[in-house]
């Protein structure tokens, strides 16, 4: 090296030098974990203010993407054409998405998109499938997703493959498989017959204190409540009581949420069952024939409480008025809610959309914040209602009279309305980063 070089540029060369040692440094481990079978799952990002969705594809499919506040449209590596990304989650800190996707091998499994590297890495593997990866509430650290997995809920170790088995709680407490053996899925015994009892969507309460499904039967939907955690200081006879399932709501069609604050559980039920129709309460039953308490209602439930779920937020005694979709925001407080007509099993259509408090008679408080008041926007259906981190504004899905899916946002005050995506697309399902803005 020249002496008389300046130490300036002396300084930068040595710094230069460090740098691409400790480059080579962190390769050299990167190398040797992944040659270990570690997961090497390295990086962060600021998320705050993206959309993760699903775009609908021309040839059928649908793939996973990323909106930004500028309006650019990142999609998630390694899509193949015809293939569908479906049911997706935000890890509680904003860095990663996990999502379920027959993007290879044409099966439904668990995939990881890392949003600092650009990483997408299936973690699962298997012939059968394997959906609705989410996370529970109220723990930014949380990084174990629950999934349904052969008609059963199952907590995910994403770096070693391993699922535990949290409901049905199996006769020995403890059950577990690998998903990375292709034939794990293969040796396990589907719970019910068929397509019957099992389970379609799984969220944890309170942390992972209970466990809450949505089953199907021959008839509909049925809510599900399971303790996991036995509860202390109870005789042996009370905690085998707590510790058994708990029928919360039956239905032609159930939809929950989790209230974040609080971890107790918000739900719509469509098309009023009676859980068990061989206990049917008297007062229900006049000349021989059976009458319901509401054909439609969204409805507060705390599981630590022996009560039945309280008093609906709003109920509706006929079609006219059902309630599809509904999002818990951040706060906890309010509560979203479409509404529109009920055309039976289950189908309906949502042409308003309600921001309501989350308590019971919600809906006597309740804000119509879409379609805008006194304005024409030429809406056909709304759907998949959810909210930004930080509460003020909302994001949903907008069917329009001109074939469009756009993804929209509007104030909790029922201003400020946004076409997000106008002519760039079909977009579903919008999902805010759980990220804060200078978080």
């Amino acid at each position: 090296m020249d002496a008389t070089q300046p130490k300036i540029n002396r300084k930068l060369v040595q710094r230069s030098a460090v740098l691409a040692v400790a480059a080579a440094v962190l390769l050299a481990v990167y190398v040797w974990l992944t040659g270990q079978n570690k997961d090497v799952d390295l990086g962060s990002v600021h998320s705050a203010g993206w959309i993760a969705a699903l775009q609908l594809q021309r040839d059928g499919g649908s793939r996973l993407v990323v909106i930004k506040p500028d309006g650019s449209i990142v999609p998630c590596p390694g899509y193949k054409s015809g293939s569908t990304d479906r049911e997706f989650a935000w890890r509680p800190d904003g860095n990663r998405i996990f999502f379920s996707s027959d993007r290879q091998d044409k099966t439904y499994n668990i995939f990881r998109w890392n949003l600092a590297t650009g990483q997408v890495e299936r973690r699962t593997l298997g012939k059968i499938a394997k959906s609705d990866p989410s996370f529970p509430v109220g723990d930014p650290g949380a990084s174990h997703p629950l999934i349904v997995f052969s008609g059963e809920a199952w907590d995910l170790d994403p770096g070693s493959g391993k699922a535990s088995q949290v409901f049905p709680i199996p006769p020995d407490k403890h059950k577990e498989v690998d998903t990375r053996d292709e034939s794990s899925g293969e040796r396990l015994g589907a719970f019910g017959l068929g397509a019957q009892q099992k389970v379609r969507t799984a969220r944890y309460l309170k942390g992972k204190t209970y466990v809450v499904v949505i089953r199907r039967t021959d008839e509909g939907e049925m809510l599900v409540l399971q303790r996991l955690i036995p509860p202390e200081g109870k005789s042996p006879d009370e905690v085998k009581r707590d510790m058994q399932s708990y029928v919360v709501a039956a239905g032609d069609r159930i939809v929950i949420d989790v209230n974040p604050r609080t971890g107790t559980l918000v739900f719509a039920s469509q098309g009023f069952h009676f859980p068990n129709p061989n206990e049917i309460p008297d007062r229900f039953v006049k000349d021989g024939k059976v009458t319901h308490p509401f054909e439609h209602a969204v409805q507060l439930f705390d599981p630590d409480s022996t009560e039945a779920p309280a008093g609906p937020v709003v109920a509706s005694r006929d079609d006219a008025a059902c309630f599809g979709q509904i999002a818990v925001s951040p706060d906890g407080a309010s509560l979203l809610m479409t509404a529109g007509p009920y055309h039976g099993s289950g189908d309906s259509e949502a042409k308003q959309l309600f921001v309501v408090p989350t308590e019971s008679g919600g809906i006597q408080h309740g804000l119509k914040v879409f379609p805008e008041a006194g304005k024409s926007i030429g809406a056909s259906l709304i759907y998949s209602p959810s909210w930004s981190s930080d509460g003020r504004t909302i994001v949903f899905g907008l069917s329009t009279q001109s074939g469009e899916r756009a993804l929209c946002s509007i104030g909790r005050d029922g201003k400020d309305f946004r076409n997000l995506t106008a002519g760039k697309g079909n977009f579903t399902n919008p999902k805010s980063s759980p990220q804060l803005a200078g978080g």
